[in-house]
């Protein structure tokens, strides 16, 4: 029967003499318990010992065996569960073998590694890219084992050299990618290290808008820069009074105010990232308000020229200007100038003061321009008897102005002073002069003068008796 020893004896007997006899041996062992080495263990990192883990025989004896590897050794070569000891960095093949007597051995191979714990990983420092989405990695060069790149996050990236640790990379402008650099050795997984490349768009240029001015009193000043479509934008103030009320609004309210005129500046920065900034400035100019205007005093005249006084302005610029494109100005930016090519009649100037963009001061002068009156004809001179009756005297009535008569001299009164062909009264023997004047406005008047003489009535003629004288009478007597 399997598993059993027969003795056998074999006997030669002739009698009667003494038999011969000889035994043998017969054995039926069984055969071994099939072997198994266990489990391989290849990722005994920094370790250069194992517990094996190999069938324990119910039937024969294991031992252990090295077949491959270099320096391996066991505590108990016959111990399914022996420590095994080796050298870092090897791989051992060991054999564990039951055998049953003169049966067929069992064996299986178990595979044990001790590979030495890989370089510790450093993927290099974080990179901010602007202006350009590629760029070299330069994580630490593995001197056990080997390193491999991977994209952890990020969208469109790629590495030229996933095995290399200064590989390129190449991104999408305004990601950010998280990339692992891990250093594996065999079965040893080593720990990876991370590094962030973030790619920066440049900023949009930087546009702070137009200067502005305004006047005093405003009622609030806002600023009117472009927002960034690419990164973030942000106030800074220069110099000034006013101050900025949202440095990160691009339209902020300004707050504050001075006595005008004054003047801020302010900075508009466009940044993203590591790129360039952008800047802009733009200057804040307020203004004071203009000088009252006072054009001066009313004038009336009897000239196409005149001289203006208008009052120079403390505060702003002056200038006179006329809605007659006749009239000419000497300096038209002085208070006190000449203006020429007055029209006759009324003429309004206008005195404008103004400062920036401050409302204008306006105020106006009105000068009136006469005309000069007619040239005064009194007529001719008047010789009269002192028994003339109605004398009157004969003035050219003016077409320009108006005429008065007044007595110069004599004692000949007038009837109406105010009519060209006025009567004179009070007449008698003498003379009289008088003065006819045109007046017109301002203008100065023209004079004639006529002389009116009254001849008195001579005496009554008286020559005597007739008488009758002979022809040959010398002498007459007249009486």
């Amino acid at each position: 029967a399997a598993g059993s020893t027969n003795t056998l004896r074999w006997t030669i007997s002739n009698s009667p003499c003494t038999s011969s006899s000889d035994d043998v041996i017969i054995s039926f062992p069984l055969n071994p318990t099939t072997a198994s080495a266990g489990p391989d263990q290849l990722a005994l990192c920094g370790l250069t010992s194992a517990t094996l883990a190999a069938n324990t025989p119910s039937v024969g004896t294991g031992a252990w065996t090295v077949i491959s590897g270099t320096g391996g050794s066991f505590s108990n070569t016959a111990s399914s569960s022996s420590t095994f000891i080796g050298t870092s960095g090897n791989t051992y093949t060991l054999r564990w073998t039951i055998t049953n007597s003169t049966c067929t051995a069992s064996t299986d191979d178990v595979q044990i590694a001790f590979p030495k714990i890989p370089t510790t990983a450093n993927a290099g420092p974080s990179q901010t890219l602007c202006g350009t989405t590629t760029t070299t990695l330069a994580a630490n060069t593995a001197s056990i084992g080997s390193g491999l790149w991977t994209i952890f996050s990020g969208t469109g990236g790629t590495l030229t050299n996933p095995s290399s640790p200064t590989s390129g990379f190449s991104g999408v402008a305004g990601n950010t990618y998280v990339l692992f650099w891990t250093i594996s050795n065999g079965a040893c997984q080593g720990v990876s290290s991370s590094v962030l490349v973030h790619v920066d768009q440049l900023p949009d240029s930087a546009k702070a808008g137009l200067d502005i001015r305004s006047c005093e009193g405003f009622s609030q000043l806002t600023l009117a820069a472009d927002s960034p479509l690419v990164g973030i934008g942000y106030w800074t103030k220069l110099s000034g009074p006013l101050n900025i009320l949202d440095t990160a609004n691009a339209h902020t309210a300004l707050t504050g105010a001075a006595l005008a005129p004054y003047s801020s500046s302010f900075s508009w920065t466009t940044s993203s990232g590591v790129c360039p900034l952008m800047v802009d400035t733009v200057n804040v100019l307020v203004d004071a308000y203009p000088s009252s205007s006072f054009a001066g005093i009313n004038d009336t005249i009897c000239s196409t020229n005149i001289q203006l006084n208008a009052a120079p302005p403390l505060v702003g610029l002056g200038q006179w200007t006329s809605l007659s494109g006749t009239i000419q100005f000497a300096d038209s930016n002085l208070a006190t100038t000449n203006a020429n090519g007055l029209s006759t009649g009324s003429n309004t100037l206008y005195w404008t003061v103004s400062n920036g963009v401050c409302a204008d001061s306006v105020s106006s002068v009105s000068v009136f321009v006469d005309v000069a009156p007619s040239i005064a004809f009194a007529g001719a001179d008047i010789s009269a008897c002192e028994n003339t009756s109605g004398i009157s005297l004969n003035a050219i009535l003016p077409s320009i102005g108006s005429g008065t008569w007044a007595v110069l001299s004599g004692s000949f009164q007038l009837v109406n002073s105010n009519q060209a062909n006025s009567a004179l009264q009070n007449i008698g023997a003498g003379n009289s002069i008088f003065v006819w004047s045109v007046e017109n406005g301002s203008c100065p008047s023209s004079s004639d003068t006529v002389s009116v003489t009254v001849s008195a009535l001579p005496s009554s003629a008286v020559v005597g008796a007739n008488q009758l004288l002979c022809e040959n009478a010398s002498l007459v007597n007249v009486s």
